[in-house]
């Protein structure tokens, strides 16, 4: 086990993490404004807050899968592990903000789950690619 590890870039993967972390937010806020300026001021409210909360999360997991695929195809072994971590890495990140900001324990959890399945199908991806 300790040989597995040893082997893993943690550099690669918790850049690549945090980068994708800062990305989805840069992202979120730009659909947010774009959002609030495109319908009227009655439904604008809601509107964005529907449009940030499911961007956040569609955005992330696309994110996720495609950061873990760039990860696994640029490492000489273990492919499908760093591309698990990598969706650890993310998953964890987003956990602590979300619960910070008040979001519920189990869309937290759910979300956690998500993102780690992103970063194995990610890293499934990338090792059949080399």
């Amino acid at each position: 086990m300790k040989a597995l590890f040893s082997d893993v870039h943690w550099g690669r993967v918790l850049l690549t993490g945090v980068l994708l972390v800062i990305l989805d937010v840069i992202l979120n806020t730009v659909l947010l404004l774009l959002a609030t300026h495109i319908w009227s001021q009655s439904d604008q409210a809601q509107i964005a807050i529907q449009v940030s909360s499911w961007s956040t999360y569609l955005l992330l997991l696309l994110l996720t899968c495609g950061g873990a695929v760039w990860v696994a195809r640029t490492v000489e072994r273990e492919a499908l592990l760093h591309g698990l971590l990598m969706g650890l890495v993310v998953g964890l990140i987003l956990c602590f903000l979300s619960l910070g900001f008040g979001s519920p324990v189990l869309r937290a959890l759910v979300t956690f789950v998500l993102i780690m399945a992103a970063g194995f199908l990610g890293g499934l991806l990338g090792s059949r690619g080399r």
